[in-house]
């Protein structure tokens, strides 16, 4: 959640979730509004909808002014049916899309195209935190594994 409301302060904006890939769906990370923000997302998202483009595109996505945009869909959800939106793919080493980070809300002037090139190094940095983490949390359960093997007595 650190890493989502950091973001979306440096990029000036007020809304923003950040979502993961898991077996079925998308499930929420973390929210900067959890009033309307659900869980999880089944697969298969909405046809056209942000997070549905940004998973199968795997590419930043700016929208300026979603009143104006006929291009996208709701993603489920009315968490940003004003103002501009800025979505990031957050991909694996391998390139695969582990999860979407969108921002929303932003106080005037709009997202622009330069906001989504900074967005998409500052999500870049975003993608090693979270491999760090995953990596981190996987020794430790290893560890974990380890310490009950070796504390198990051994039946003669």
């Amino acid at each position: 959640s650190t890493l989502l409301t950091e973001f979306a302060n440096h990029m000036g904006a007020t809304g923003g979730s950040m979502f993961l890939v898991e077996e079925g769906g998308l499930r929420l990370l973390s929210s900067i509004e959890n009033s309307h923000v659900p869980e999880f997302l089944p697969f298969p998202l909405p046809q056209g909808s942000v997070l549905e483009r940004v998973l199968d595109e795997g590419k930043p996505i700016l929208i300026e002014n979603i009143d104006e945009s006929s291009s996208t869909s709701s993603s489920g959800w009315q968490g940003y049916l004003d103002g501009s939106l800025l979505a990031f793919p957050l991909p694996d080493d391998k390139g695969r899309v582990l999860g979407a980070l969108t921002l929303h809300n932003k106080e005037k002037p709009p997202f622009v195209e330069q906001d989504k090139e900074i967005g998409a190094i500052l999500a870049s940095y975003g993608c090693e935190t979270l491999r760090a983490t995953r990596v981190t949390e996987s020794l430790k359960e290893s560890e974990e594994r380890l310490q009950t093997l070796i504390q198990v007595p051994r039946i003669a």
